[in-house]
């Protein structure tokens, strides 16, 4: 599922922490490979600007630090994160991590994901933070002007003909085994509301015109 992971991610944060909790950077979190959310060990974030950082960015690091100050370790947190597929009755969705970076044994299907997105849409805080474009992180020593961040399936999306339909939100992924993938909601020309979920798609491209043209033309 790749970085899709992250949506399980913020739900289990949100549901367990408050907004403005300040949280501490581990090496480990900072350190993480892949794409970040450019946190640094040893400073200080507000849970809000780690999870904006998580999902436009689709930041590992800050993936990792939300992990360690929610459970105290990246594995307890998927822990956390499996009690919770379990809860929303999937039977066919495993976790390993909370950033989605490639393991055997972390693993969803379409449908177990469209329940995930679900979830997070049902959650006003985390509709919230996947519906946006754009945002600007609290100021730092790093970046005194505040880190500027954007979601780049949405901001791709808003200049393109989507004939008519509505793209409301979504979290993408990509790993060399997963290729690329996607969890959106938005609405039809129709005006039925809609989840889509993809993946394996050669181009981060292809993941786009797939997603309009399944809202534009079969959201019927």
């Amino acid at each position: 599922m790749a970085s899709t992971t992250k949506i399980m991610t913020a739900i289990v944060a949100i549901e367990r922490c408050n907004m403005d909790e300040i949280v501490d950077v581990s090496a480990t979190a900072a350190n993480q490979e892949g794409s970040a959310a450019y946190i640094s060990e040893g400073n200080q974030y507000y849970m809000k600007d780690l999870l904006y950082g998580l999902m436009l960015n689709s930041g590992n690091d800050a993936a990792v630090a939300i992990a360690e100050h929610v459970a105290g370790s990246e594995e307890s947190f998927a822990e956390l994160m499996n009690e919770k597929a379990a809860e929303l009755g999937l039977k066919d969705t495993h976790f390993v991590d909370a950033s989605g970076l490639h393991d055997e044994n972390h693993y969803t299907t379409l449908r177990d994901m469209a329940v995930i997105l679900q979830a997070a849409m049902d959650n006003e805080t985390c509709r919230e933070v996947l519906s946006t474009t754009y945002y600007t992180c609290q100021p730092t020593e790093q970046h005194p002007e505040g880190l500027k961040i954007f979601n780049k399936f949405l901001s791709r999306v808003e200049n393109r003909d989507r004939a008519g339909a509505e793209i409301l939100g979504a979290k993408t992924g990509y790993t060399a085994q997963a290729m690329n993938c996607c969890a959106s909601f938005g609405v039809s020309p129709k005006g039925r509301s809609l989840i889509c979920v993809t993946s394996k798609a050669w181009t981060s491209d292809f993941c786009i015109d797939d997603h309009i043209a399944l809202y534009s033309k079969y959201g019927e």
